[in-house]
């Protein structure tokens, strides 16, 4: 009979851990920077999703400085020549990782960069939330 109760708290607690981690999203960002380039800039991160949800980058905003504008890029290669396109999204499966890094997707940011020395971005997920990054400088496009 007590090993009948000890199954039924087991089931139970799984049932409640299963649905948090269903429900929130359990997010990790990991090591954000940046990179100077003529007029622009560009910022890699890499996060991970340990909910048990799809999770998007459904969108980017610049915090600081103020007045940049920010974009979601993806690097592609087109007859051997690399060019940037904006996208939409960029997801990652449940448990999976999304890497924003060089030659792949990445957040671009224009407009009068200055002498930055780092980027706080808000980044726009699918289920609405918000995350808010700090990318510092390290280095320049090229």
């Amino acid at each position: 009979m007590k090993a009948s109760y000890v199954v039924i708290a087991i089931v139970i607690v799984a049932a409640v851990i299963l649905g948090f981690l269903t429900l929130n999203p359990m997010i990790l960002v990991e090591e954000p920077y940046s990179v100077m380039g003529h007029g622009s800039a560009a910022i890699y991160l890499r996060i991970r999703n340990i909910g048990l949800r799809e999770l998007c980058i459904v969108g980017v905003e610049v915090i600081e400085p103020p007045n940049l504008v920010a974009m979601l890029h993806a690097t592609v290669v087109e007859d051997g020549v690399a060019k940037m396109k904006p996208v939409e999204r960029v997801c990652a499966a449940p448990l999976g990782t999304i890497e924003l890094r060089r030659g792949g997707y990445h957040v671009m940011i224009g407009g009068e960069l200055g002498e930055t020395k780092s980027f706080k971005i808000r980044l726009i997920l699918s289920d609405g939330h918000i995350l808010v990054v700090n990318a510092p400088v390290r280095g320049s496009i090229g």
